[in-house]
């Protein structure tokens, strides 16, 4: 249940952390950042960043137990 709920944490954390390295023209490398279509506009997505603070997330959501 605690993984269920770090995800939406974990969303937000990487929209924002996306938004804010993609406007500033970090593109590829390891953080792997790329526009991802959505119905008329393009977001920006990293999968590894997603992992990444989905095991941060649910780590504080266990701790805060």
């Amino acid at each position: 249940m605690a993984i269920v709920k770090a995800l939406l944490p974990a969303f937000i954390l990487t929209f924002v952390i996306t938004a804010v390295l993609a406007a500033a023209g970090v593109q590829g490398g390891v953080l792997a950042i790329q526009p991802a279509p959505l119905i008329e506009t393009h977001v920006f997505w990293s999968w590894p960043l997603f992992l990444l603070f989905t095991g941060l997330s649910w780590t504080f959501v266990t701790m805060m137990r």
